[in-house]
């Protein structure tokens, strides 16, 4: 568990920076990535509420998404398949749009997202 591997060093030594060392040899790496006000915002607030929930970043998602539907195309489907397309603007007025899928799998209905992507400038 990640929480418990952060944690740990501090809990031994009662230092806050201790959690923060260099572990590992592999080369240090950093989000050039800047949050926005909304995006920081919202993290303190889950952080806040709950320490230990794990927000995934968007590569995670992106490689969990692309996983769900390679699976899915190796699948056979008898049924029909729906595709739909949506598109939206974040509150940082960033334009994305999203691909589904749904199908009727054991008389039930099942949405699958496929792709999110941010939609570039024209």
């Amino acid at each position: 568990d990640t929480y418990e591997q952060v944690t740990k060093p501090m809990k031994q030594s009662s230092s806050i920076t201790a959690a923060f060392e260099h572990k590992g040899g592999g080369k240090t790496m950093y989000s050039t990535h800047q949050h926005t006000k909304t995006e920081t915002n919202f993290q303190n607030l889950i952080k806040m509420g709950q320490p230990k929930y794990y927000i995934p970043s968007c590569m995670t998602v992106s490689h969990d998404v692309k996983h769900v539907f390679q699976k899915m195309c190796a699948r056979d489907h008898n049924g029909i398949l729906s595709f739909v397309t949506d598109m939206w603007t974040s509150l940082n007025h960033k334009a994305y749009m999203g691909n589904t899928i749904m199908f009727e799998h054991d008389e039930h209905l099942i949405t699958l997202v496929l792709d999110i992507v941010e939609v570039a400038k024209a």
